[in-house]
């Protein structure tokens, strides 16, 4: 029996090493070659940072260009109206800083391309045209899951950016100033799970965000001030989280909340040295959260009813908790902040509970 069992193994093991010739190799290489890699493309505007650049033109680039080709641009100046209608690597900041420039018409950059990524570049000088609400930006996005990173974003004559039925981007570590209309407009009721986290949103014409019938946006860790009407303005929109951020010295209001904004979330931000109050809701803007934010040094001006800091207009069930307010004088130490609002005509009362008495240490005021 166990001679039957080694003649059958010697069997098994000689049909088995003439099949092996048989079975093609896998060459590494050749995988590799045969795969199509992405496309590193150069872009020079003079050639005196790279000499013999594939372009001198950043269009030129994209239009030669496949999808998930990768394109350097050296430093220049690129008075271009570009259009990205494939997803890309866009990097600048080669060899000194890339400014695309529009030229004072349309868009300086419009993509509608998704997964597409634009990385340090000078963004400046679009159009100032209006058509319903929407107007020509520094980088006007109409697609989804984009990286927007480390651009300077300014002196543009409508929005420095504007989202229109676009979700799941990142808009992080940019400088968007100095724009005559909103720092960033974020529109449309599809337009959600956008992140704008760690820019600086200063010195803009209107808003230095503007967020119109979007749910689910996350804006964190970013310093939003001296905007020419108000820091943050959310209009019909619902579970923002709006976390981390200095909001302050706004022409107007902090945040203004109206109609229909429900279940937000403001916790953790400095709101200080607004015109008027640091936070505003108006109109059936119910069950939003504010938590553990600092209160300070707003003036509360155009309104003698409401509170200098915070107001409210027919809104309900909205929960503060464990504020700090600089005007804080407790009957009972850390109990109780009245905050005063208007039910229609009648005076309605909200209440902080268990105010700080010390202001956060975030972030910087």
């Amino acid at each position: 029996m166990k001679k039957i069992f080694v003649i059958f193994g010697i069997v098994v093991l000689f049909f088995g090493a003439s099949l092996i010739p048989t079975i093609p190799a896998i060459n590494t290489k050749e995988s590799m070659v045969g795969k199509i890699m992405p496309t590193i493309w150069i872009v020079d505007d003079d050639g005196n940072d790279y000499s013999n650049p594939d372009f001198n033109s950043i269009q030129d680039a994209v239009d030669a260009a496949t999808g998930g080709d990768e394109i350097r641009v050296y430093a220049g100046f690129y008075p271009e109206n570009l259009i990205i209608d494939k997803s890309l690597d866009l990097i600048g900041g080669f060899n000194g800083t890339a400014t695309i420039d529009g030229g004072g018409t349309e868009n300086t950059v419009k993509l509608s391309a998704a997964s597409t990524r634009i990385e340090k570049f000078t963004i400046q000088n679009s159009g100032d045209f209006e058509d319903g609400n929407v107007y020509d930006a520094g980088i006007h996005i109409l697609s989804s899951l984009n990286t927007i990173v480390d651009n300077d974003i300014i002196d543009n004559l409508g929005n420095g950016i504007y989202l229109s039925s676009s979700s799941g981007n990142e808009i992080s570590g940019n400088t968007i100033s100095n724009n005559s209309y909103d720092g960033i407009g974020l529109f449309s009721i599809v337009s959600g799970g956008n992140t704008f986290s760690e820019n600086t949103i200063e010195g803009n014409g209107h808003n230095g965000i503007h967020i119109f019938r979007a749910n689910g946006n996350f804006i964190i860790k970013n310093t939003i001030s001296g905007n020419l009407d108000n820091g943050l303005y959310l209009w019909r929109s619902r579970l923002n989280t709006i976390d981390e951020n200095f909001i302050g010295n706004s022409g107007n209001y902090g945040i203004y909340f109206e109609l229909l904004c429900i279940a937000n979330s403001i916790n953790f931000n400095n709101i200080s040295g607004n015109t008027n109050q640091g936070i505003f809701f108006k109109f059936q803007c119910d069950a939003n959260s504010i938590t553990c934010n600092n209160f300070m040094d707003n003036n509360g001006e155009g309104s003698s009813f409401y509170c200098c800091h915070v107001g409210f207009l027919s809104c309900f069930l909205n929960g503060w908790r464990e504020n700090y307010w600089d005007d804080y004088d407790p009957i009972i130490p850390n109990w109780l902040y009245l905050i005063w609002g208007r039910w229609g005509f009648i005076p309605w009362p909200n209440f902080d509970l268990y105010p700080v008495p010390d202001p956060y240490d975030w972030p910087p005021v």
